[in-house]
């Protein structure tokens, strides 16, 4: 199945076929090795006093989706999974693992200021924008997460034009519907889709194990409502 949705209509070339399989093999190949780099990095942990820092590069497409960027909007956010996973394999070891999605002018964001047929006032303020997209802005926050008196682990951040924000993932209070899966569940779910989306109250989640995902559930069977 492919990945890309294009803007034209069409079978995709083998070109286009070689980048998207080249977009998703570079970052979910050879960057993902959560069972690799923990135990690779251990020796120079113990160099260190036992600390160590990572930071995955994802993107703003990653967190947010691109258009008509799918396999690289894919490879980047699943950047955010591997270093969810190795924050909690490198925990033993020292090391802390965090993700960076950054806005910055580099070789991928500069041809768009040059293109052909572009709109003079649109390729101006697109100039204009990467003006202020110094890489040096997320640098910073590079050498800041890798510092010892950074203590931030499993962490999401944004990073351009001098601008800096975590972002972190929420989970609404839900809705319960115990019981089997009776022929009425899908008239149930729509009655209580509001409690389903309701952010009210809501709990911020972080790296965990699989069980950090069905601790609603568990509770409710404790508390005898399930």
């Amino acid at each position: 199945m492919r990945a890309t949705v294009r803007a034209s209509s069409g079978q995709p070339t083998e070109e286009e076929e070689e980048e998207e399989e080249e977009a998703l093999c570079q970052s979910l190949t050879s960057r993902c090795l959560p069972n690799i780099v923990p135990l690779s990095l251990r020796p120079y942990c113990l160099l260190l006093n036992g600390s160590a820092a990572i930071n995955s590069s994802s993107s703003p497409a990653g967190l947010y989706g691109l258009m008509y960027t799918t396999p690289y909007s894919a490879a980047k956010a699943a950047l955010i999974g591997f270093s969810n996973a190795l924050t909690l394999e490198g925990t033993q070891y020292g090391i802390a693992s965090n993700t960076i999605a950054p806005y910055a002018a580099t070789r991928m964001t500069t041809p768009g200021a040059n293109r052909k047929n572009a709109d003079p006032g649109k390729a101006a303020r697109y100039a204009a924008t990467l003006a202020m997209m110094d890489p040096g802005h997320v640098s910073a926050l590079v050498a800041f997460l890798c510092h010892q008196d950074c203590k931030e682990e499993g962490g999401v951040f944004e990073a351009g034009a001098g601008w800096f924000a975590k972002v972190r993932t929420q989970r609404a209070s839900g809705a319960f519907l115990p019981g089997p899966p009776a022929a009425d569940l899908l008239e149930r779910l729509r009655d209580e889709w509001s409690k389903v989306t309701d952010f009210d109250g809501a709990q911020e989640v972080g790296p965990g194990t699989v069980k950090t995902g069905f601790e609603p559930v568990s509770m409710m069977k404790l508390q005898g409502k399930l």
